[in-house]
C-alpha cells in the first residue's frame, strides 16, 4: 500500500535526475571544448588586454550593474539609483557565499536602515527579479532580428519564439496580478498549490495573501515603473553584450573576422542561457565559441575563448568587488543617513 511520503520521494527523485542530465550535459560541452583548445595561445591573448582597456570594460560593468538595480529605484517610492545599486551589489556578493534567502535578508535589512519596510521592500525586490526575467525572456527575438536583417539567419527562430511565448505568458499573468485582485487571488492560490506539490509544506493560503500584499505595493506604480525598467534593462543587457564585444576587440579578434551584428544577435538570442547556475558559465560559453568560431574560422578560436574569459572575470569578479565596495560604504557612511539626502 502507497504512503503519503511516496509521491514526495518520488518527486524528489525526478527533480535529482534532471538536474544530473543537466549537469551532464553542461560537464560534456565543458570537457568538450578543453579538449581542444589551445590554452597558450588563450593566455597570450589575455595578455593582450592594456590596463586602460580594463579600465572600461569595468566602467561598463558599473553602468551594467547600475541599471540592472534601476528596477529598485523604480518600485520603492524615495530609492534612489545610488541606493539601490548599493543595496542589489551587496546583496549579490552575499549570493556568492551563502545559500538563498541570504540575499534577501541582507537586501531587506539594508532597505529597512533606510526607512523602508520589509513588505515594501520585498515587493519592490520581487518585481526587479520578475522583470529581469520578462527581459531575459524577451532579448532573443531582437537577437534573432538582428541576425536575420544583418546576414538572413534563420536558424534561432525556435529558440527566439519559445523564450518569446514564455515571456508573454509572465507578463500577462504579473498584468492581471497587478490590475485584478480577484485574478490576483486565483494566481497565488494556482501558484501556491503547484509549489504545495514539489513542496508539502507549502501553504496555499498564505501564497494568496502574499500575493495580494504585494498587489498592494505595486499597482499605484506599475504603470510608468514597469514599461521603464523593462527599457531599462533591455539596455543593460545590450551593455553586457557590449562588454564582451569589446574584450573580443581587445584580444584581437577584429570586426572583419568577427563583426559587431553577429556578437550583439547571438549574445541576445542566447541570453536565456544565463538562467542557469553562474549565468550559464561553461555551457553558454561553449555555444558562443561555437558560433564565433564558426564564423571567424578556427585560427581565431583562441582568442574567442581568451575574449570569454576576459567577460567572465568582469562580470562575475567584478560583481563581487564592488559587493564589497558596496558594503563598506553601507557600513561607513549609509547605514544611519537620511534616505532624502542622496537623491
Amino acid at each position: 500500500m502507497a504512503t503519503a511520503s511516496e509521491p514526495s520521494s518520488r518527486r524528489t527523485w525526478i527533480r535529482r535526475i534532471v538536474v544530473a542530465v543537466v549537469l551532464a550535459f553542461v560537464g560534456y560541452a565543458i570537457i568538450g571544448l578543453v579538449e581542444k583548445v589551445d590554452w597558450a595561445g588563450a593566455w597570450e591573448a589575455i595578455g593582450h588586454v592594456e590596463p586602460w582597456q580594463l579600465g572600461v570594460l569595468l566602467l561598463m560593468l558599473v553602468a551594467r550593474q547600475a541599471l540592472n538595480a534601476s528596477p529598485l529605484a523604480l518600485f520603492i517610492p524615495g530609492l534612489s539609483v545610488f541606493r539601490a545599486t548599493v543595496c542589489d551589489q551587496a546583496a549579490t556578493l552575499v549570493s556568492l557565499v551563502a545559500p538563498p534567502p541570504s540575499d534577501m535578508v541582507l537586501r531587506l535589512k539594508l532597505l529597512a536602515t533606510w526607512g523602508i519596510g520589509a513588505a515594501l521592500g520585498l515587493a519592490g525586490s520581487t518585481m526587479n527579479v520578475l522583470v529581469f526575467y520578462i527581459n531575459r525572456l524577451f532579448v532573443p527575438v531582437v537577437g534573432l532580428a538582428i541576425l536575420i536583417v544583418a546576414d538572413g539567419q534563420l536558424g534561432g527562430t525556435p529558440i527566439a519564439v519559445v523564450a518569446l511565448a514564455v515571456g508573454l505568458s509572465l507578463l500577462v499573468m504579473l498584468r492581471l496580478a497587478v490590475r485584478d485582485p480577484v485574478a490576483a487571488e486565483r494566481i497565488g492560490l494556482r501558484a501556491g498549490r503547484l509549489a504545495h506539490r514539489l513542496r508539502s509544506s507549502v501553504d496555499p493560503e498564505a501564497w494568496v495573501a502574499k500575493i495580494l500584499e504585494f498587489r498592494s505595493h505595486i499597482t499605484g506604480r506599475f504603470k510608468h515603473a514597469f514599461p521603464r525598467s523593462l527599457g531599462l534593462l533591455f539596455v543593460m543587457t545590450l551593455i553586457d553584450a557590449a562588454i564582451l564585444l569589446v574584450a573580443l576587440r581587445c584580444v584581437g579578434v577584429p570586426a572583419s573576422a568577427l563583426p559587431a551584428w553577429l556578437v550583439i544577435g547571438s549574445f541576445l538570442l542566447w541570453f536565456p542561457m544565463t538562467i542557469m547556475p553562474l549565468a550559464g558559465l561553461g555551457l553558454l560559453d561553449a555555444v558562443l565559441v561555437a558560433i564565433f568560431t564558426e564564423h571567424a574560422g578556427q585560427g581565431y578560436e583562441a582568442e574567442i575563448l581568451a575574449a570569454l574569459f576576459v567577460y567572465r572575470i568582469v562580470t562575475l569578479a567584478g560583481p563581487a568587488l564592488l559587493g564589497l565596495v558596496a558594503l563598506g560604504l553601507w557600513r561607513g557612511t549609509m547605514s544611519s543617513a537620511d534616505p532624502a539626502q542622496d537623491g
